[in-house]
């Protein structure tokens, strides 16, 4: 189970809880002792179909958290209840390359989501698979939350790449405007550590910009 503690836009913390649902909101609500704040958000993590979740939404906020999405959920009119949020992932790390989602099990959730009024939040894990315009909502009583810096800028996708062919080595990356968040105008392109180039560096000037309030 993880906890996170956020803002709701209103001046008061939000408490977050997150849980492979076993029932035990379930258990806890129909013992009486599962706090209905407003402020409090109880959420289920799935992978896949047929998967057990906290849905109440008379006396709760509930979400899912549907990361990673490994499986067509085909999800049917209204199966997703009470849910408010729903919250969409793919795999990331060792292996995920054949583990990605499709478009059209995306679609299906979105779908399914606007039957019931349920909000949806695409994590960054699915650019590949939905493109840039992902779906960044937030549920009723979230909305005046502060906007987040976004998508981590790709120096694969930047107009300031540099790339030299350096034969058996491979190509050597570098970042034509590198210099500038150090403040200097005066030097070659800077070269991009291999382990930044499927993402960027620290010091990329456009992974400050997006960082800035």
């Amino acid at each position: 189970m993880a906890m996170v503690n956020g803002q709701n836009g209103v001046g008061k913390s939000s408490l977050f809880m997150d849980a492979i649902a076993d029932c035990l909101y379930c258990d806890l609500a129909n013992a009486g002792k599962l706090p209905a704040e407003p402020n409090f958000w109880y959420g289920t993590s799935v992978t896949g179909k047929g998967a057990p979740a906290f849905a109440e939404a008379v006396r709760f906020n509930t979400f899912l958290s549907i990361e990673p999405l490994l499986e067509d959920i085909d999800p049917d009119l209204g199966s997703f209840g009470g849910v408010r949020w729903l919250i969409i992932g793919a795999m990331t790390g060792p292996g995920s390359k054949y583990h990605q989602p499709k478009r059209e099990w995306v679609e299906k959730i979105v779908e399914a989501a606007k039957i019931t009024g349920a909000a949806v939040f695409m994590k960054d894990s699915l650019l590949n698979v939905w493109g840039k315009n992902l779906l960044r909502e937030l549920p009723e009583g979230m909305k005046n939350l502060p906007a987040g810096p976004g998508p981590i800028p790709h120096c694969k996708e930047c107009e300031h790449r540099e790339e030299t062919p350096q034969g058996r080595r491979g190509t050597a990356i570098a970042c034509q405007i590198g210099w500038e968040a150090e403040g200097y105008d005066d030097r070659p392109a800077r070269p991009v550590p291999g382990r930044y180039t499927r993402t960027s560096p620290p010091w990329c000037p456009r992974r400050k910009e997006k960082s800035k309030p």
